[in-house]
């Protein structure tokens, strides 16, 4: 699977709304953004919330990716279910160009 998203891993800045990850133009500065969570009609608590779902992002989708590899490969009756196939859709939005 070939990440058009900025790799991990990410952290959350210490304004709880902006999440942060690697810069590879500039390594000294060593993070840029990736998002910013605190937008208009958001309430400080949902704010930190999106920022701490957006920030594991990278690595929810590495576990989901290992998971259902690894249901395949233990019985491949398990990738029949409407859960697998809604887990591959989920990867699937997520990776698309």
């Amino acid at each position: 699977m070939s990440a058009a998203y900025t790799p991990g891993p990410w952290s959350i800045l210490p304004n709880g709304h902006c999440v942060s990850g690697p810069d590879p133009m500039n390594p000294e500065i060593g993070i840029s953004g990736v998002a910013m969570c605190g937008m208009a009609r958001r309430t400080e608590a949902e704010a930190r919330a999106n920022a701490r779902l957006i920030a594991a992002a990278p690595d929810l989708l590495a576990s989901l990716q290992w998971a259902l590899d690894a249901m395949a490969a233990r019985n491949p009756v398990w990738t029949e279910g409407d859960r697998y196939g809604a887990a591959r859709a989920a990867i699937e939005k997520a990776v698309q160009s």
